[in-house]
Parts: structure tokens; sequence; C-alpha cells
């Protein structure tokens, strides 16, 4: 194929042969990751501004065939299209071949009822039974309180890993 990938006994595809890719091994998780992750924050588009979809999933192939194995994305990339673009790509590769990680948009989060609801959502527009790392997007102070109290109270059991991105306000920053 020319993505550099072999169809597995499961009719999937998994990328063919050894890489230079390096990887970081995870010893408290027990996994190794690539150290270059794919972002979809950022798919070419078209001039309707929709998801090139040929395009970026070729660029998602290679990636894949070049050893990468985390594949990032989020509830709003691409006007809320990327997960979904991401899951539909993803299908023809065996699940346990590459981590996938998206984020819980903290600004849609109201009540820790939206939180269980953003997730299923997700899991749905990705068409996978389990994320990965899943990310509680664009902290700040106000919502961390807010969130790390929902995520004690709900449990994420189709999520491997929780943890955070955070874009800090000027007057929040260190270098202040």
């Amino acid at each position: 194929m020319s993505c550099g990938a072999e169809m597995s006994d499961t009719g999937t595809l998994k990328r063919k042969g050894e890489n230079d890719m390096t990887k970081k091994k995870m010893e408290k998780l027990g996994i190794e990751t690539s150290l270059l992750g794919f972002g979809c924050m950022r798919f070419p588009v078209t001039a309707d501004g929709e998801i090139n979809e040929p395009e970026a999933e070729r660029m998602l192939d290679r990636a894949i065939a070049a050893g990468v194995n985390y594949i990032d994305t989020a509830y709003p990339y691409h006007g809320g299209k990327s997960e979904t673009f991401v899951g539909k790509a993803l299908r023809k590769y065996d699940r346990s071949s590459f981590y996938l990680a998206t984020k819980l948009p903290c600004w849609n989060v109201q009540v820790k009822e939206d939180a269980a609801k953003l997730f299923q959502e997700q899991l749905g527009k990705l068409q996978t039974d389990y994320i990965d790392f899943y990310l509680m997007h664009a902290m700040n102070k106000e919502k961390f309180h807010q969130m790390v109290d929902y995520y004690h109270k709900y449990s994420f059991p189709d999520q491997k890993q929780c943890g955070y991105s955070a874009d800090p306000a000027p007057e929040d920053s260190a270098d202040k």
C-alpha cells in the first residue's frame, strides 16, 4: 500500500517493518510512544474551509508509516470536525498500534454530567471504544479546581490516562 502499511489478519492496516522513529518508554504506564506526535489542529483545508480529507489522510498515513504512534486531536479543532475525521481516518489501523489523545472542552462543562456527556460524544466521533490520553483543554485557575472535583466524582472507564493542557493568560505567566 502507498501509506507504508500492510493488511493485518483482522483486515486492518498496520505499520510495515521497523523504522527509525525514536520512542519514549513510559515505565509507570507500561507503554512506549513516539517522541514525535501527530497534532490534528491544523489539517490542510479546502477553499471552503473544510478539512481536505484526502490530503490530511495522506499526512496521517505517512506519519504512522514513519513510526508516529501518538495522535492528538481535540473537540474544537476544525470547527468540531477534527475528531470525526480522525476517527474515520484511523479506522483502517489496528487500534492497539497507536495512542489517541483528545481533550475535554472545559468551557462547555457547567455541571459534572456535562463532562460525561461530552466524553461519550467524543468516543462516538472518534469511532473508538477508549481514549488513551484524555486531557482537560485550556485549563485556567478558575476551571482547575472545578474540573478536578468533577474528575473525582465521575469515572471515565473508557479513558486510560488523564491530564490537562493550559495556555496561561498573560497575567498568569511566570515571566511577569
